[in-house]
């Protein structure tokens, strides 16, 4: 690659950056929390508390002990939607 890419690569990945930085600013303003430069947003989002207690921004498998997350819910409806639709052999013996 020549160093026009990397320029435009480079140039193209802080540009996304600062995108979803100003955008995270935006939401936090929205929601009325205070003002903070868009640098702080770089890792971290808006409304993200950081505390891991929280039902929003915590595991779920630690906040909502009695449920199972999203993907094991997909996982175990997909499971019981095999077993009910599994199909016979198709052998001749089968057959009455």
């Amino acid at each position: 690659m020549s160093a026009q890419d990397f320029k435009t690569k480079h140039s193209l990945r802080r540009h996304h950056s600062e995108c979803k930085q100003l955008q995270q600013q935006k939401i936090a303003r929205l929601h009325g929390i205070e003002d903070t430069s868009k640098h702080y947003y770089n890792k971290h989002h808006a409304l993200d508390c950081g505390n891991p207690q929280c039902p929003v921004c915590g595991n779920p498998r630690r906040t909502h002990k009695h449920t199972l997350t999203y993907q094991e819910q997909k996982f175990y409806q997909y499971v019981e939607d095999k077993d009910d639709n599994t199909p016979t052999s198709g052998n001749a013996t089968d057959q009455p």
